[in-house]
């Protein structure tokens, strides 16, 4: 579990829906206790129980050498599990793949830009089964990302993660513009893909 990774103290509560439980946003779980005058494992509980377990959560674990070690290996694709909503997100839910390009890429070297992009779109879409995206190529859906490696790098924080990234110059999501100097288009040319109809 969790806790057996991580400990209550490295657990930090993100997002809440009741308004008397917005105190407990940004807490670990030992804060969660201390401020509720109970136990840390009673103090989370009640919490989510008081929540109908809909209590958002970051938790740490792990080494950047262990970071390293994965995104280096063939099989790793790059992602986030990161959701949106109320509260304090993980910052990577703004910044998973301009993390991997300015830090890991630009600054760490530990990939190529060739191989990184390619963990980002080419191979997802293989492992998905996705038969036109993923690559520029004839016939395939435009989903396109025009960015300065110069200066591409995640910006959000655990304190702040609300925060778009650097270097993004262009979002294409299928053929239209979404994003453009700054500026969303509000375009909506994203689609859901489902299992058996993912072209």
């Amino acid at each position: 579990n969790f806790i057996d990774f991580a400990g209550l103290d490295q657990i930090f509560i993100t997002s809440v829906k009741q308004q008397k439980n917005q105190d407990a946003v940004g807490l670990n779980l030992v804060q969660l206790g201390e401020l509720r005058g109970k136990d840390p494992y009673n103090a989370t509980f009640d919490l989510l129980y008081e929540e109908d377990n809909a209590v958002g959560m970051v938790d740490f674990y792990g080494t950047e050498e262990h970071v390293i070690k994965f995104l280096c290996r063939p099989e790793q694709n790059v992602c986030t599990d990161g959701l949106m909503g109320a509260g304090k997100p993980h910052p990577r839910v703004f910044g998973a793949f301009p993390r991997v390009l300015g830090k890991y890429v630009r600054e760490e070297a530990c990939l190529t830009w060739e191989a990184a992009i390619r963990k980002m779109t080419g191979k997802p879409a293989e492992v998905l089964g996705l038969t036109n995206r993923g690559l520029l190529k004839e016939g395939y859906q435009a989903d396109i990302v025009m960015l300065d490696p110069h200066t591409i790098i995640d910006k959000g924080t655990f304190v702040e993660p609300n925060q778009y990234p650097e270097g993004i110059e262009l979002v294409m999501v299928n053929g239209r513009i979404a994003l453009f100097n700054h500026i969303e288009s509000y375009a909506c040319s994203g689609q859901v893909l489902r299992k058996g109809t993912l072209s």
